[in-house]
């Protein structure tokens, strides 16, 4: 939706989440879309006044910290006419919303983490939800899970020891659908999950997370087999771990007999930029992505914002392809390029 021949006088506030973007990283997805949408914006005239980025921490002082962000702007003499938020916690967000913040209209959400029949239908009307653009995660964990398991089987692996590399939050229903990804595509193996690993989502905290691990399990001659990171800045957190410790796995780990490979294959979320090259360059270590098309994301949100800015939020249907509630589909991004299983 364009506005060439307006232009809103009111600004867009962009606030951040992920402890990845307080540290600085620029390439995870909440900083893509940040930077993204920022671009968008402007180009429809839009004037955007500033990002915010949220301190790290555990979740609980994340949305503290998000929560007293967004209600000093809205408290502001001058307020934002909208503000764009990825939320820590979706449920403190919509309580403050609905308690505090009644005569605020212009809050939208991104990657809210959950479906909202968890916390929206049920705990605060369907009336009540702002509006959202997100990814479908289960469904992009059941893409992963399916390219995993693929590619262990084209390896000869079974019985696969596979880790999983989560977030500070909102991981669960990505490696639900990835567990279930994996289950589907035959039932006549069992794997070995081991899930204590925290990567904060950001590639540093994954590498520190990891790297332990897989010195370990060299030691123990112990093979992994697989690692699904719930963000692709993770995803190259462990890739950066293997390639420390390459010619120290190789050396213990041999290729056996049927298997084309004896390093762990990888698999990220979310489809940016410095994981899909290495897609596209055959890689041996990352292996696949879920695209969750952030460019169709930022071009709904730049609709939905602009929408806001020019009170016309109410006119825009619920669902549907111009509505206010939009969930993304996702694809595996192997498959997008057209590269075999």
């Amino acid at each position: 939706m364009r506005w060439p021949f307006r232009r809103p006088s009111e600004k867009v506030l962009l606030v951040s989440s992920l402890p990845s973007a307080a540290e600085g990283d620029t390439s995870d997805y909440f900083s893509s879309i940040v930077t993204n949408l920022s671009r968008s914006l402007q180009e429809d005239h839009c004037d955007v006044d500033f990002v915010l980025r949220v301190p790290s921490g555990d979740r609980d002082h994340a949305a503290c910290q998000q929560l007293a962000l967004v209600g000093r702007a809205i408290k502001s003499t001058h307020p934002p006419k909208c503000i764009v938020v990825s939320p820590v916690d979706v449920g403190k967000f919509t309580r403050e919303r609905l308690q505090t913040w009644k005569d605020f209209s212009g809050l939208v959400f991104v990657d809210q983490g959950f479906p909202y029949a968890t916390h929206g239908d049920s705990e605060f009307g369907h009336r009540d939800r702002p509006p959202f653009v997100q990814a479908q995660w289960e469904q992009g964990g059941r893409i992963a899970g399916t390219s995993m398991k693929r590619a262990l089987n084209s390896r000869g692996i079974a019985n696969p020891n596979v880790v999983i590399m989560r977030g500070l939050v909102g991981s669960e229903i990505r490696i639900d659908g990835f567990k279930a990804g994996m289950a589907s595509v035959a039932e006549d193996w069992r794997v070995a999950y081991a899930e204590g690993f925290h990567g904060h989502y950001s590639k540093q905290g994954a590498f520190d997370s990891f790297e332990p691990y897989l010195v370990e399990r060299i030691a123990a001659h112990s093979p992994i087999h697989g690692v699904f990171a719930t963000n692709d800045e993770m995803a190259l957190g462990v890739r950066e771990a293997l390639l420390k410790h390459r010619l120290e796995y190789a050396s213990t780990f041999a290729p056996r007999v049927g298997c084309m490979t004896s390093f762990p294959v990888v698999v990220g979320f979310d489809g940016i930029r410095d994981l899909t090259l290495l897609i596209d360059h055959d890689d041996d270590l990352v292996i696949d992505t879920v695209d969750v098309q952030l460019t169709k994301q930022i071009q709904e949100l730049t609709r939905i914002v602009t929408a806001a800015l020019f009170d016309q939020l109410k006119s825009l249907p619920s669902e549907g392809p111009d509505g206010r509630y939009v969930q993304m589909e996702c694809q595996s991004y192997r498959e997008k390029a057209g590269k075999a299983p």
